[in-house]
This record gives C-alpha cells, sequence and structure tokens, in this order.
C-alpha cells in the first residue's frame, strides 16, 4: 500500500491561519518549484509564484470562510478569523 506524505514546505513556511479542513492548500502551494516565496502576517499570507486555477481551488477548500484570491502571479489569503 502506498503512503502519502505531505510536502514539505519551502524555507521552514508554515501556514498561521487557523481555518485548515484536511491538508493545508497553502503549505501545499508554498513547496511547489514554481512559488518564489511565501510570507505570512498574522493570519494573512502573500504567496508569490505560479499557480492554476485547481490550486486556488484547493487553498479556498482547505481554508472555508476565508478570502482567497489570485492576481496574476499572487496568491492572497486574506485575514480572517482567530489569530493563533
Amino acid at each position: 500500500m502506498p503512503r502519502f506524505r505531505r510536502p514539505r514546505a519551502r524555507a521552514g513556511f508554515t501556514c498561521p491561519a487557523p481555518t485548515h479542513q484536511g491538508l493545508c492548500g497553502l503549505e501545499i502551494v508554498a513547496a511547489r518549484s514554481t512559488t518564489s516565496r511565501a510570507k505570512a502576517l498574522k493570519t494573512a499570507v502573500v504567496v508569490h509564484g505560479k499557480f492554476s486555477e485547481k490550486e486556488l481551488h484547493d487553498v479556498r477548500t482547505s481554508h472555508p470562510g476565508r478570502y482567497v484570491t489570485l492576481d496574476d502571479d499572487v496568491l492572497v489569503l486574506w485575514p480572517g478569523g482567530q489569530i493563533s
């Protein structure tokens, strides 16, 4: 039986948002080779790189109730919820 491992986050990036549902879409996106950098500001996260509509959908799915946008090469999880 194959074992699935959670992708290792680039540069130790850990998502600060407390609204995870299943695997964190932001941590998965941050670990991709097409991501140049990810920065967390309290519970907001800005990720620079090349992202597909599927990746945007996956991030939105893993953070229900949060506003997630994609503008060119910048994906943003906007602040919301409680600060952990």
